[in-house]
């Protein structure tokens, strides 16, 4: 869990009192806090996509594209997955990514356009 000062938080998984306690505390001050930055889906997208917010990595493409692609904003979603698909730092780690990519733009109602625009290796 994510606490207020910005770190991740363990606990060993016992039903002790002072364990349960403190839970409860970390989420009313921070973990409730940030997850409400997520209460919709704009707010979703904002966050993803600050710049400010290291802690994502790169930018979750996918997860972005399903919520443009719900809200009929196709070439955004297109565009999103294009970029997915053609990350070749992911398709050197993961040799089928491409194809999953694929596969869902067709379940979005996006189309085969991105077996053409992706450059396999």
């Amino acid at each position: 869990m994510v606490c207020s000062e910005g770190r991740d938080l363990w606990w060993r998984a016992e039903a002790r009192t002072d364990v349960i306690e403190d839970v409860r505390e970390h989420l009313r001050v921070g973990g409730l806090p940030w997850l409400s930055r997520f209460a919709d889906r704009d707010q979703i997208l904002r966050g993803l996509t600050d710049p400010s917010n290291e802690q994502w990595g790169s930018p979750p493409r996918i997860v972005m594209a399903i919520i443009r692609a719900a809200r009929g904003e196709t070439d955004a979603a297109r565009a999103l997955l294009l970029a997915q698909a053609s990350d070749a730092a992911i398709r050197d780690r993961h040799r089928h990514h491409a194809d999953y990519v694929r596969q869902l733009a067709l379940k979005l109602g996006l189309g085969r356009w991105i077996a053409r625009d992706v450059i396999f290796a």
